[in-house]
């Protein structure tokens, strides 16, 4: 196998370059069979050149997404990235550039997904919680598989085949970063890392048993201007009315049609991942002015915005170069 090596890192490539020597010709674009990149500039020429691309990103942050929802424009769908507070290791790159190659002893990095449970009430919106929360997460670079338990959710009606990243009638996925388990309206026992409870203000809707004292609270289709007991809620989303009913109508999520829905989904990740219990927020009722229109969302689609920091960037338009990296094995 011939590998275009370009990563920026001296040490990181020489490193890898004599682990592999036997079994790897390391040579220059133009006879190459793979190119093991970290510049846009260099995962653009291979694109041209018609040589498979290794892209390896870095950390998720946010001038690290755009260089990965660039990678992504030019086609390449082998990327290498972590989230931020996250690092990687010259071994991860040796495992990444594995994958590609014939007769290369694998190296197995051991992560399992992180898994977050959404419970709820009886029809409290635990599902339609679910479903944004996955296209955010998406939308920060995140691979996220949305896993319902229950196999009659109405995702399947609000959503149309092929599903892609969304398994039904299931507590598990096929690979995947992070599981988004919509567990709602079902008894079936459910692992998780962690655990978010949605009800509304029916007082008749009650959890058989309490979330738990780590749950993440979250109060449903709250009437507008209806106070709720301070501190009950990490998370208060008032009724979003027809916004709610043309995304399940047109299976676009709402937080991309109403950015501060997504801005509060993301605070509370952000919360989530820094085990902030103290973080609140509200999302009002959207009213014309808050929310795009619906045919500019369905125009965008629900798609799924990548990000990543490479170990050398460049930005096409400017030139510019940044170093990230990772740490080499001792």
């Amino acid at each position: 196998m011939r590998v275009c090596l370009a990563l920026g890192d001296p040490t990181t490539e020489a490193w890898l370059r004599d682990t592999l020597s036997s079994l790897v010709e390391w040579t220059d674009l133009q006879y190459a069979d793979v190119a093991l990149v970290s510049r846009l500039a260099d995962a653009k020429a291979a694109v041209e050149s018609g040589v498979p691309v290794r892209f390896v990103a870095g950390t998720l942050d946010a001038k690290g997404r755009d260089i990965v929802a660039k990678a992504r424009e030019l086609g390449v769908r082998d990327v290498l990235a972590w989230p931020e507070g996250d690092g990687a290791t010259a071994a991860h790159v040796f495992a990444f550039l594995a994958e590609a190659l014939p007769g290369v002893p694998r190296v197995q990095i051991p992560r399992a997904p992180y898994r977050v449970k959404v419970i709820s009430t009886r029809q409290s919106g635990g599902t339609f919680f679910a479903w944004n929360l996955w296209h955010v997460l998406r939308e920060q670079g995140i691979d996220a598989k949305l896993i319902s338990v229950s196999s009659a959710s109405p995702l399947a009606s609000w959503l149309a085949p092929p599903y892609r990243d969304i398994v039904f009638g299931a507590v598990q996925a096929d690979g995947g970063d992070m599981w988004v388990l919509d567990a709602s309206d079902t008894t079936v026992p459910v692992e998780a890392d962690t655990v978010i409870a949605v009800r509304d203000c029916d007082p008749a809707k009650a959890f058989s048993a309490p979330p738990g004292p780590d749950a993440w609270m979250v109060v449903n289709r709250v009437p507008a201007g209806v106070s709720l007991p301070e501190g009950s809620a990490h998370l208060v989303i008032e009724d979003l009315g027809s916004t709610a009913y043309e995304a399940m109508t047109t299976g676009t999520p709402v937080v991309v049609r109403y950015p501060a829905f997504a801005e509060a989904m993301l605070g509370l990740w952000r919360a989530i991942e820094k085990g902030d219990q103290g973080f609140r927020a509200v999302v009002l009722a959207p009213d014309m002015e808050t929310a795009a229109p619906m045919e500019d969302a369905i125009a965008r689609g629900p798609g799924v915005g990548e990000s990543s920091d490479g170990f050398v960037f460049d930005d096409e338009a400017t030139g510019d170069n940044e170093d990230g990296g990772f740490v080499l094995d001792d």
